[in-house]
């Protein structure tokens, strides 16, 4: 049975020892199609004193922070004589930049510009040119290519000027098209959100 949680907080030792191939903790974040975050002990120990970590946490600190937090206020005292060998070892894997889902803003990994096909933050004559070459076999391809998960393919997503979600010869004669002033806007493919 595969859990589906985004972030684990795992109580047991040596768990998340990130120096030894098949740590738990990694296999977590990165074995399954959830797992964002794992906190736990690279040796024996866990976390105690829960509620330092998760009221911030539930606050709206991010993992991290909370995890500071906790460490700051616990680790010398929580567990008594024996809080620095319990708790020291503790880590963090994965992003400790994340928040709970109602204080994290939307995850935008598709980040690009319609029409910019090389990448370099600008809509001009030079994109008509990159994408040419790269059709003819002499340049590199579009940098902004983005997972579609309606149809389990990578899209060259900015350089899909006509909104087809490919980018082929069509794309390339859509932006002269615009560029003429033939069409008022550039399209991008339906199952991406446009950037902010």
């Amino acid at each position: 049975y595969m859990m589906q949680a985004l972030s684990y907080n795992l109580f047991a030792c040596s768990n998340a020892r990130y120096v030894e191939n098949d740590n738990m903790g990694a296999w977590y974040i990165f074995e399954s199609e959830y797992g964002l975050l794992s906190i736990g002990s690279t040796k024996t120990g866990s976390m105690l004193c829960f509620d330092d970590f998760y009221r911030p946490l539930g606050q709206g600190t991010t993992y991290g922070d909370a995890f500071l937090i906790w460490a700051q206020t616990d680790m010398e005292s929580c567990a008594g004589d024996i809080s620095r060998p319990w708790f020291y070892g503790m880590c963090i894997q994965g992003d400790p930049t994340l928040k709970l889902a109602r204080f994290q803003p939307p995850l935008n990994y598709c980040v690009f510009e319609p029409g910019d096909v090389n990448g370099d933050g600008s809509v001009i004559g030079g994109d008509i040119t990159y994408g040419v070459q790269y059709f003819r076999g002499v340049g590199d391809p579009p940098p902004d290519s983005c997972w579609d998960n309606v149809d389990s393919t990578w899209v060259y997503v900015a350089a899909d000027a006509n909104g087809s979600c490919g980018f082929l010869g069509s794309d390339i004669t859509y932006l002269v098209r615009y560029f003429r002033g033939e069409h008022n806007s550039l399209q991008y493919c339906p199952h991406f959100t446009l950037p902010e």
